[in-house]
This record gives structure tokens, C-alpha cells and sequence, in this order.
């Protein structure tokens, strides 16, 4: 070994290192990786962990996976939840499947919220990795629990509606599926025809005209939206407002109230990511539909200040 930095240690040379570990057995080098592992979990704090956080949990995954152990399918979830902050779907995956395999049988009873999220990860990184078996599987463990709520299988409701319009082209029935998971949370949306057509003019109307008596100091104060229940219901109509638009003019008085539903939503509530996006729509709807240059202009000033204060960080 040679001291390289603080009194860290590493070998001489790689050859060094591989020389020395072919002298020990599979199982006990597996074994020796393992209480490497053990040890460095044990001693690292949160942010000294971090730096090293796939190499802990890659030694800690060569003997435990399969053997339930909370703490470490912990440290899978947040290795998992790293991978995917850099697009690596497959290691992402990867700790995603080994912290699954780390959980009590009773894991939904007793572990719900980090059992949903390993699920959902993995679901969603077998969707990029085009592993649609793997994630449909891992998709139908979380929503067949009856004890847990739509908002908490969001990101595996999604990861299906994802592979249904994007990999499948299939818009319709993305449609019909994301209409069906909107119910629970309160979005119901008419049924098509001159009905649909009537209540979506009228929520078109009735938007613009609360935009237009929508104070400057009112939409400063407004906040950044942090409750699950309003993000999820952001996420499912950002994507119903996206497959609606490519289906074409059947359902486009759908595409029309997803625009109104979240304007109104960001007056309510405060401001999602894709609010100043939303809000600009609505004045392209605006000289569309009603053919009013001034309110249109009006309406994209309000987007494109929001969309500058979001850029600046609200609060």
C-alpha cells in the first residue's frame, strides 16, 4: 500500500490489487467485500457517505441482496435516486431491484413509503431501458396494494402512461387511462360531443376573465406548490394536455380545459413547473379562439413574468 492522501491508502499499482485479490476464494472475497462495506456504511456520516455512495452500496449488494435489511434497501433507494439523477437507468435499476429484494415480506405494512418508492424507481428505469415486462411487473405490485392512494403511485401510473403514448403511440388509450386515474383525485372531465365542446369555451372564458382580474402583487406572492396531492395532479394533466393535442381534434376540448384546470390551479395553489407555460397557452387560446389581440398580449406578459420569476428562484 501507499499513503496518497490523509492517510488514505491504496494500492501500488492495479496489478497489485488484482494479485492479491485472485488469492482469496470467490465466497470469502465476496464474504471480505461485504464487511468492507459493513464498516464503511458504519463509519461515514451522511455527507462523507454521499461522495462514495455507489461504491458503499455496490459492497454491501455482493452478499445481502435477497436478506432483508431495512437499512441497507435504504442505502439502494438513495444510490437508486442518484443513478437517476444522471440518466444511469441501468444501475438505477439496479439498487432499485437489489433494495426491493432487501424487503420484509411485510413490507407494505410496515414499510409502505420505502417500498412504493424502490417500486416506482424501478418501474420507471425499466420503462427508459425499454424492459416493459420488468416495469409492468413492478408497476402492477404497487397498484394492486389497496393501501396506498393514487398520489403515491403516481410515478409508476405514469411510467405506464409513458411506455402507452410515447413507446406505443397509442393516445387514445393514454387518454382514457390517465381520465380514469384523474377521477380519485377529483378531475373529472365531460364527455366529448357539443357538451364537451360547450363546458370547454365556458372554462376558457370564465379563465381568462380571472387572469384578467389578477392582480401583479397577487401573482408575486405567489409560492412554489411543494403538496404531493397538487404535484401529482399537475403531472397527470401536463401529460393528458401533451396527448390530447397529438390525437388529434377529438379531444380537444380535453386539451382545452387541462390548459384551464391548471391556470386556474397556479392561481389557487401557487406555481408548478409548468405554470408560465400553461398560462401562455392560454393566450394563444385566447387569440385563437376569441380573437382578442389586447387580452392575448396581456395574458402572455403574465406568462413571461412568471416564467422570469421562476427563473430568478421564487421567495
Amino acid at each position: 500500500f501507499e499513503i496518497y492522501d490523509n492517510n488514505k491508502y491504496r494500492w501500488t499499482h492495479d496489478n497489485v490489487g488484482q494479485a492479491a485479490s485472485s488469492l482469496v476464494e470467490e465466497e470469502s472475497r465476496a464474504s471480505f467485500k461485504h464487511r468492507i462495506g459493513e464498516i464503511w456504511y458504519q463509519e461515514l456520516d451522511e455527507d462523507r457517505l454521499e461522495p462514495s455512495l455507489f461504491e458503499v452500496a455496490n459492497l454491501l449488494n455482493t452478499r445481502a441482496t435477497g436478506k432483508a435489511n431495512i437499512d441497507y434497501a435504504k442505502i439502494n433507494l438513495i444510490a437508486a435516486e442518484k443513478a437517476r439523477g444522471i440518466s444511469a437507468f441501468d444501475s438505477c435499476c439496479k439498487y432499485a431491484s437489489n433494495g426491493i429484494s432487501m424487503l420484509p415480506e411485510n413490507k407494505w405494512t410496515f414499510h409502505p413509503d420505502l417500498t412504493v418508492k424502490l417500486y416506482s424507481l424501478a418501474a420507471e428505469a425499466a420503462g427508459f431501458l425499454g424492459q416493459y415486462d420488468k416495469m409492468e411487473s413492478y408497476c402492477s405490485h404497487v397498484i394492486t396494494q389497496q393501501s396506498i392512494s393514487t398520489v403515491e403511485k403516481k410515478d409508476v401510473y405514469l411510467a405506464q402512461l409513458h411506455r402507452t403514448a410515447y413507446a406505443e403511440l397509442r393516445y387514445e388509450d393514454a387518454i382514457s387511462l390517465c381520465l380514469t386515474i384523474l377521477k380519485p383525485l377529483g378531475c373529472k372531465f365531460p364527455y366529448g360531443g357539443p357538451t364537451g365542446l360547450i363546458k370547454a369555451l365556458i372554462s376558457l372564458r370564465q379563465t381568462i376573465k380571472i387572469v384578467k382580474q389578477t392582480s401583479m402583487e397577487r401573482l408575486e406572492s405567489l409560492s412554489v406548490v411543494s403538496a404531493s396531492s397538487k404535484l401529482a395532479l399537475a403531472a397527470f394533466l401536463n401529460g393528458l394536455n401533451e396527448w390530447t393535442y397529438l390525437a388529434g381534434e377529438k379531444y380537444i376540448f380535453i386539451n382545452v380545459l387541462t390548459v384551464t384546470k391548471m391556470v386556474q390551479m397556479t392561481l389557487q395553489y401557487g406555481l408548478f413547473d409548468s405554470s408560465a407555460t400553461f398560462i401562455a397557452y392560454l393566450g394563444m387560446l385566447t387569440l385563437l379562439v376569441m380573437e382578442d389581440v389586447d387580452t392575448a398580449q396581456f395574458i402572455g406578459e403574465r406568462a413571461l413574468h412568471m416564467q422570469k420569476k421562476k427563473q430568478c428562484g421564487v421567495g
